[in-house]
């Protein structure tokens, strides 16, 4: 959570006020390049891919909403980033990150010996040699909307208490 908020450049910040919750919530629901609830739970609403939104407008500023949007991969939500680690002993591994404590991670991946169902795997923090912060398969949806659309999708996920 170290890193800068980048949607408070100013090119962003026209996002962050205003808006129209109905639009937004037509475009989280139904906008073909955005494709929110492709991904996303509200309420019931939705898919499982990426965290449940209900009560996100209770959670967090507007900018950290907006900045969710334009730089998913800046703040992910445990459960949900894909973290590559390259052990001492030269094993690479990558998955879901879980979970974390002062002396390992959780990783949630593959099962080797039964396709397509995962395990969670405990690396020590003591055997990581290299880590890759969480990155989300979210796209950057600054690219995939225009400001107005985000600030209408801001207003809606404001609302969601």
């Amino acid at each position: 959570m170290g890193r800068e908020i980048r949607a408070r450049r100013p090119a962003y910040r026209v996002c962050l006020d205003g808006g129209d919750k109905a639009a937004g919530q037509t475009i989280f629901l139904t906008h073909a390049a955005g494709q929110c609830s492709k991904c996303h739970k509200v309420g019931g609403t939705g898919a499982e891919a990426g965290p449940d939104l209900k009560g996100v407008g209770t959670r967090g500023k507007p900018e950290y909403l907006l900045e969710s949007l334009v730089n998913p991969s800046a703040i992910v939500v445990p459960g949900y980033g894909i973290t590559l680690v390259t052990l001492k002993d030269g094993e690479s591994t990558g998955g879901t990150l879980v979970k974390e404590t002062a002396e390992a991670i959780t990783l949630k991946l593959p099962d080797p010996d039964h396709a397509g169902q995962l395990i969670e795997r405990v690396i020590p923090l003591a055997d990581i040699a290299d880590r890759q912060p969480p990155i989300s398969a979210m796209p950057p949806m600054g690219i995939l909307l225009k400001k107005s659309e985000l600030r209408d999708v801001i207003a809606y996920l404001k609302s969601l208490k």
